[in-house]
């Protein structure tokens, strides 16, 4: 299990702490906030999974909230980025809200889905943004934001590269 950890983890946690410095650097302002609950809404507003996830088999008929049903037996692949943006559960959900006061997000799953790693995730990206930004407080993002290049093709969303300076 922590071989599995340490490999699941790197690639995506790798691209979350890019992702995070990347906007806190655009957005300076986010500094002064709670840390966890900037990670929170950067993760459910850019989520990891690029690609909607490993497919999983209904084991019984489950009614969906407008009244589809997915019959035992039926593939279903999940798609993160739908459930981070449900306007049922998330008012505006389009827009980046730092202020959210409930940020039920799924980027790390959910029920017998979740994210065994998800807490080490989080600490990992605490502790990474505050030792990078408090190690180099002048640091910038030295390209424009056109000039940089999302990974669409993978299972892992997240920056080829950010190039920063000081």
């Amino acid at each position: 299990m922590t071989a599995g950890m340490l490999v699941a983890g790197y690639e995506t946690t790798s691209n979350a702490l890019a992702t995070v410095v990347h906007y806190l650097l655009r957005r300076p302002e986010l500094l002064d906030r709670p840390i966890d609950a900037v990670i929170a809404e950067i993760l459910r507003f850019v989520c990891g999974n690029a690609t909607g996830g490993v497919p999983h088999v209904a084991t019984v008929d489950v009614e969906l909230s407008h009244g589809q049903v997915v019959r035992a037996g039926e593939v279903v692949i999940p798609i993160p980025d739908a459930a981070n943006r449900d306007p049922d559960v998330f008012a505006d959900p389009d827009t980046l809200d730092f202020d959210r006061a409930d940020n039920p997000h799924v980027a790390f799953g959910y029920g017998a889905h979740h994210c065994v790693g998800a807490e080490l995730a989080r600490v990992e990206l605490r502790i990474g943004v505050t030792a990078l930004l408090g190690a180099f407080p002048d640091l910038r993002v030295a390209v424009d934001d056109t000039d940089l290049r999302w990974r669409t093709d993978m299972y892992i969303r997240g920056l080829w590269e950010l190039p920063v300076a000081w």
